[in-house]
């Protein structure tokens, strides 16, 4: 069960990178929140309004946790949708798209919307499901509640089939603070997760074994000390085996709203390794939740601004520590100076990067990639028409770029001028080649700047996209699906999948059935 991407703003939101203005992705730590997650990435952090990151593809994927506090611009808990891969017929959806405050899983024939609710056993109501994951083998689905008796989270596994009782992986006896995000290990032997376990309001980051051994998660990131330092978001290492399982995370936990980059041996244990701590970070101004990842030689990725750049950079560092240094594809030239990069995403594989960047024009987003350690990246967007009338278009920021599983295809959200009139804002789904220019518009705009798309991902065979947004009907999130090839431009009630009950539901999550 290939889990590619997930993702969900937070309330703290900072100026669209997408302009010129030298604005940059920010975050605010969130101080409680819930999120669909599962793959290999989970996390939580700040964006535009309407705008999610997509995830990193291959085995990864991205989580933002949504704050229950917001209002419906800021994504209310239940509104925003953390989309899965879906390949086969069989899938189950996860959401509230029967109604507000009705989180369910419900097997369903795809994409013709039959529906058929799940029991989640083991909890006295179904309405406060906080997360799902499904494995890489796709044999197991991970389950997060908050029981509203006795209140206290859990976590369990059931069987793809849901046939076999469930496993409890985490019965926690401490205070009844939501699970934020789960996500498998790659080779399936560990589950991670976002939660609240020991400080409310102080988001950490645990792990259980898969098997059910460990009910007690156990904490790789640092202690919990203050209600107002999180860690905002992790990533499993591509290659995780017995004798190392690594993870990278986010958190500001030196300095509130200073985020640093740090990394974690599940296998080998102790205390977390500083890749960007406080003290490197000038002026404040740590790592961005906007992107996050690893290649093929055990390197983290992310976004920083911690020399005093007013935009997001590219940096890498080993897992182990060392010297952290921008990477050099990633830093082409825009007019008279360099072009900003909001966003970036790690290939399956972990040799190329694929990243959004205002270059050649200031004023439009395209989409590069290059192998990370090659030469010259390739501009492989070449959908917009006409020079932008608009402000700012092009590939949507902070959401990332999202590999295809084939490693032959990237998903953008975008506001590309394709026909005369298009609007501006108004997102939707493409799809580009990875190795030539090119690229479709795989689901035709709503028309409207106010209802758009917010997440995408591709099917496990790479041959569909599938997305989360307001196409049809405003404060309605539904689930979409479009071929990845062809003609594209399909019209949103085409490509319809599974409709919401609008208000505070919405489809949050989709994972394939085998």
């Amino acid at each position: 069960m290939v889990v590619l991407c997930a993702a969900i703003a937070a309330c703290g939101k900072g100026a669209d990178p997408r302009s010129t203005s030298g604005g940059s992705a920010t975050s605010t730590t969130p101080s409680a929140s819930t999120a669909a997650t599962g793959g290999g990435e989970g996390g939580a952090g700040g964006s535009r309004a309407g705008d999610g990151a997509g995830g990193a593809g291959g085995f990864l994927s991205d989580v933002l946790p949504s704050d229950p506090d917001c209002d419906e611009t800021g994504n209310v808990d239940g509104t925003t949708a953390g989309l899965f891969n879906v390949g086969k017929q069989n899938a189950y959806v996860f959401g509230g798209f029967l109604g507000p405050g009705s989180n369910i899983i419900a097997r369903m024939k795809f994409p013709n919307g039959t529906s058929t609710l799940l029991p989640v056993q083991g909890l006295v109501s179904a309405a406060d499901l906080r997360a799902i994951a499904g494995t890489p083998l796709g044999d197991a689905i991970a389950v997060a509640a908050t029981p509203l008796n006795p209140g206290k989270p859990v976590v369990w596994k059931y069987s793809s089939d849901w046939l076999v009782g469930p496993l409890p992986l985490v019965e926690s006896p401490g205070v009844a603070q939501p699970i934020h995000a789960l996500a498998f290990s790659p080779d399936g032997r560990w589950l991670a997760m976002l939660a609240e376990l020991e400080l409310d309001d102080a988001v950490a980051l645990y792990v259980v074994a898969a098997d059910g051994s460990t009910p007690t998660p156990i904490r790789v990131s640092h202690a919990p000390t203050d209600a107002s330092r999180d860690v905002l978001r992790f990533a499993w290492a591509k290659t995780v085996d017995a004798d190392h399982a690594r993870i990278a995370f986010l958190a500001d936990a030196e300095l509130d709203e200073v985020v640093g980059v740090y990394t974690a041996d599940v296998v080998v244990g102790g205390e977390p390794t500083a890749l960007l701590d406080a003290s490197e970070i000038a002026a404040g101004m740590g790592a961005t939740p906007t992107s996050f990842g690893w290649d093929a030689s055990d390197r983290v990725y992310f976004g920083s601004r911690h020399e005093g750049s007013m935009t997001p950079r590219v940096y890498r560092a080993h897992a182990t520590g060392g010297a952290v240094e921008p990477v050099a594809v990633t830093e082409i030239k825009s007019g008279s100076g360099f072009a900003q990069v909001p966003s970036f995403a790690l290939s399956p594989d972990g040799q190329r990067i694929a990243f959004a960047a205002n270059a050649p024009t200031k004023s439009l987003f395209e989409v590069y990639v290059a192998p990370v350690d090659g030469a010259e990246p390739m501009r492989v967007s070449k959908v917009q028409k006409a020079p932008p009338t608009a402000s700012t278009r092009g590939a949507s920021s902070p959401a990332e770029p999202v590999w295809s599983p084939d490693g032959t295809r990237l998903a953008v959200l975008a506001d590309w001028e394709v026909l005369p009139g298009d609007k501006d804002d108004a997102l939707t789904a493409f799809v580009l080649p990875t190795d030539v220019p090119g690229g479709l518009r795989a689901i035709a705009p709503s028309g409207s700047a106010l209802l758009d798309l917010q997440w995408v991902a591709f099917s496990r065979d790479s041959k569909r996209v599938y997305a989360v947004g307001e196409l049809l009907q405003d404060e309605r999130i539904d689930l979409y699906s479009a071929p990845a090839g062809g003609k594209g431009d399909v019209p949103p009630l085409l490509a319809l999948a599974q409709a919401s009950a609008g208000g505070t539901g919405g489809v949050r999550g989709v994972i394939d059935a085998p």
